[in-house]
């Protein structure tokens, strides 16, 4: 069945204003950022990062690895229905080249690793504006869809 253009053009308008009224506004509080759990500052987070990576490389000892931040502290938002959830936590940046199943080295790739209580969390991703970031406190709003708006206030 073939629709007219004006029908297709109301359907799609009311289908994107369905959508804004969906989006939301969120306040965040930067005293809650900074009185977030982020555990302890991770001191032996070279050491940690290294372990992870021998697991997980073919070959890890010919691996080249360069830190490029110190653990810095994020703090995430993610949306769940009608609220914001927050996690805290430390990422630290890491460069690595390592060789792949040929003997090839696969060129240098940014890893962020993030650790709490001294144990990575998850795997490494691909959050990189906290890498870049000069912030004392990254705020990652990337898992915050569909137009919400987050404000950041005192």
């Amino acid at each position: 069945m073939k629709t007219s253009l004006p029908t297709r053009a109301a359907l799609l308008g009311s289908l994107f204003l369905l959508l804004a009224a969906c989006a939301s506004s969120f306040d965040v509080s930067m005293q809650a950022v900074r009185n977030a759990d982020y555990g302890p500052y991770p001191k032996n987070y070279q050491q940690l990062i290294r372990k992870r990576l021998d697991g997980n490389l073919l070959d890890a000892r010919s691996a080249q690895i360069r830190f490029t931040t110190p653990p810095r502290k994020v703090f995430q938002l993610s949306r769940a229905p009608y609220k914001l959830n927050g996690r805290a936590y430390y990422a630290v940046c890491v460069e690595v080249n390592a060789k792949n199943a040929y003997g090839g080295y696969t060129g240098w790739q940014t890893k962020m690793f993030r650790l709490k209580n001294n144990t990575i969390e998850g795997n490494p991703t691909g959050a990189y504006a906290a890498c870049t970031s000069k912030d004392e406190i990254y705020i990652d709003t990337t898992l915050i869809f569909g137009g919400d708006q987050v404000n950041i206030v005192p």
